[in-house]
Protein backbone atom coordinates (compact mmCIF):
# COMPACT_ATOMS: atom_id res chain seq x y z
CA UNK A 1 0.00 0.00 0.00
CA UNK A 2 1.06 3.52 -0.72
CA UNK A 3 0.90 6.08 2.06
CA UNK A 4 -2.02 8.47 1.67
CA UNK A 5 -1.06 11.72 0.03
CA UNK A 6 -2.97 15.02 0.01
CA UNK A 7 -4.86 14.21 -3.20
CA UNK A 8 -6.04 10.84 -1.90
CA UNK A 9 -7.18 12.37 1.36
CA UNK A 10 -9.14 15.01 -0.56
CA UNK A 11 -10.78 12.35 -2.76
CA UNK A 12 -11.79 10.33 0.29
CA UNK A 13 -13.16 13.46 1.97
CA UNK A 14 -15.21 14.25 -1.13
CA UNK A 15 -16.93 10.88 -0.90
CA UNK A 16 -14.91 8.71 -3.27
CA UNK A 17 -14.97 4.96 -2.60
CA UNK A 18 -13.23 4.03 0.61
CA UNK A 19 -10.62 1.79 -0.99
CA UNK A 20 -7.06 2.44 -2.06
CA UNK A 21 -6.69 0.63 -5.35
CA UNK A 22 -3.15 0.70 -6.70
CA UNK A 23 -4.35 2.07 -10.04
CA UNK A 24 -6.28 4.87 -8.35
CA UNK A 25 -3.09 5.89 -6.58
CA UNK A 26 -1.29 6.11 -9.94
CA UNK A 27 -4.13 7.99 -11.59
CA UNK A 28 -4.04 10.52 -8.77
CA UNK A 29 -0.33 10.96 -9.44
CA UNK A 30 -0.87 11.94 -13.08
CA UNK A 31 -1.77 8.62 -14.72
CA UNK A 32 1.82 7.50 -14.95
CA UNK A 33 2.98 4.12 -13.69
CA UNK A 34 5.66 1.75 -14.87
CA UNK A 35 3.49 -1.36 -15.02
CA UNK A 36 0.82 0.37 -17.17
CA UNK A 37 2.73 -0.33 -20.38
CA UNK A 38 2.01 -2.32 -23.53
CA UNK A 39 2.75 -5.64 -21.82
CA UNK A 40 0.13 -4.81 -19.18
CA UNK A 41 -2.44 -3.77 -21.78
CA UNK A 42 -1.83 -6.92 -23.84
CA UNK A 43 -2.99 -9.01 -20.86
CA UNK A 44 -6.46 -7.44 -20.84
CA UNK A 45 -8.76 -10.13 -22.18
CA UNK A 46 -12.22 -8.62 -21.75
CA UNK A 47 -13.82 -6.34 -24.34
CA UNK A 48 -12.75 -2.71 -23.87
CA UNK A 49 -14.43 0.45 -25.11
CA UNK A 50 -11.86 3.24 -25.41
CA UNK A 51 -13.20 6.77 -25.67
CA UNK A 52 -10.85 9.67 -26.26
CA UNK A 53 -11.45 13.33 -26.96
CA UNK A 54 -9.87 14.73 -30.10
CA UNK A 55 -9.03 17.88 -28.10
CA UNK A 56 -7.93 16.19 -24.84
CA UNK A 57 -4.96 18.10 -23.41
CA UNK A 58 -4.17 15.44 -20.78
CA UNK A 59 -4.29 12.09 -22.61
CA UNK A 60 -2.46 12.07 -25.96
CA UNK A 61 -4.41 10.56 -28.85
CA UNK A 62 -1.31 8.56 -29.78
CA UNK A 63 -1.47 6.80 -26.36
CA UNK A 64 -5.07 5.72 -26.95
CA UNK A 65 -4.31 4.54 -30.48
CA UNK A 66 -1.38 2.52 -29.16
CA UNK A 67 -3.57 1.04 -26.41
CA UNK A 68 -6.20 0.12 -28.99
CA UNK A 69 -3.61 -1.70 -31.09
CA UNK A 70 -2.33 -3.67 -28.09
CA UNK A 71 -5.56 -4.61 -26.27
CA UNK A 72 -6.88 -7.63 -28.18
CA UNK A 73 -10.61 -6.91 -27.88
CA UNK A 74 -10.70 -3.12 -27.82
CA UNK A 75 -12.64 -0.61 -29.87
CA UNK A 76 -11.52 3.02 -30.03
CA UNK A 77 -13.86 5.95 -30.63
CA UNK A 78 -12.43 9.43 -31.10
CA UNK A 79 -15.02 12.02 -30.13
CA UNK A 80 -15.07 15.76 -30.77
CA UNK A 81 -14.46 16.75 -27.17
CA UNK A 82 -11.77 17.31 -24.62
CA UNK A 83 -10.82 15.39 -21.47
CA UNK A 84 -14.32 15.46 -19.97
CA UNK A 85 -16.17 13.46 -22.61
CA UNK A 86 -19.29 12.78 -20.48
CA UNK A 87 -19.74 16.55 -20.34
CA UNK A 88 -18.41 17.50 -23.79
CA UNK A 89 -20.12 14.71 -25.75
CA UNK A 90 -22.88 13.46 -23.46
CA UNK A 91 -25.12 11.93 -26.11
CA UNK A 92 -22.26 10.25 -27.98
CA UNK A 93 -20.87 8.75 -24.76
CA UNK A 94 -24.30 7.54 -23.66
CA UNK A 95 -25.03 6.03 -27.09
CA UNK A 96 -21.69 4.20 -27.18
CA UNK A 97 -22.03 2.84 -23.66
CA UNK A 98 -25.64 1.74 -24.08
CA UNK A 99 -24.78 0.03 -27.39
CA UNK A 100 -22.58 -2.45 -25.51
CA UNK A 101 -24.42 -5.78 -25.41
CA UNK A 102 -25.14 -7.30 -22.04
CA UNK A 103 -27.37 -6.98 -18.99
CA UNK A 104 -28.51 -3.56 -17.75
CA UNK A 105 -28.56 -2.80 -14.06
Amino acid sequence: MFPLDDKEILVIQLGAPQYRDVHLCHVMRGQKWDEGDEAYHALISCPVLLLVGRFDKFIPLADEISMNLVIPRSVLHILNGGHMLPIDCLEDVNDLITSIPGPRF
